[in-house]
């Protein structure tokens, strides 16, 4: 079987042969949802997995709200159409959305720096800070260190001040103990079902 999103394109081409309101326009709707549905399933069980992972397995987590309108709306830029796509399809706000309960379930702490906070031009080394675009990767113009945009970004907010672990990699020691959730097991028959 084909990935979903080229089994989505190839779908979409065609429905756009069909005859609109007939049988087979119909038929491939309803495959186009099925699809759609189903890319849905996907990406919601990855995001639950990376935030389930990340809140167990350490102690201090720090995340960046980025403004994702305004980078929606740049463009006359290298991939830029295919990097608004991107980024339309990424559900960006959802793991932070998780985080903040999971992290209360699992005893880890969740930090989220400010949204203007930035993390990507500051240089981790002098802190010096400038304009660098949407190079990948890029050079300080004060001490002449090179840097990977998504590293320095990470690094920065490890280094984020109301962070409380003082080292690089913004984390405390993994936690150990499991969640406690809020609600608990419920019956599979109602309590005038049972026999006593």
């Amino acid at each position: 079987m084909s990935s979903p999103p080229s089994a989505l394109r190839r779908l979409n081409r065609q429905r756009s042969r069909r005859q609109k309101g007939s049988r087979q326009y119909r038929a491939s709707n309803e495959q186009i949802t099925r699809l759609h549905r189903r890319i849905r399933d996907i990406r919601v069980h990855h995001i639950h997995n990376l935030t389930t992972r990340l809140a167990k397995t350490h102690g201090t987590i720090v995340v960046e709200g980025l403004d994702a309108a305004g980078m929606l709306c740049q463009k006359e830029l290298n991939g830029a159409r295919a990097r608004r796509r991107g980024l339309a399809d990424a559900a960006l706000a959802e793991p932070r959305r998780q985080l903040r309960y999971k992290c209360s379930w699992y005893g880890s702490q969740l930090i989220e720096a400010d949204r203007f906070f930035p993390s990507s031009k500051t240089c981790h080394t002098c802190g010096h800070v400038q304009d660098i675009g949407w190079e990948r990767s890029w050079t300080c113009d004060e001490c002449r260190a090179i840097h990977d945009r998504d590293d320095n970004a990470a690094i920065n907010l490890a280094r984020w001040p109301k962070c409380q672990s003082d080292d690089l990699g913004g984390v405390a020691a993994p936690v150990k103990h499991g969640a406690v959730h809020k609600t608990g097991p419920r019956p599979a028959a109602g309590v005038d079902m049972r026999k006593s």
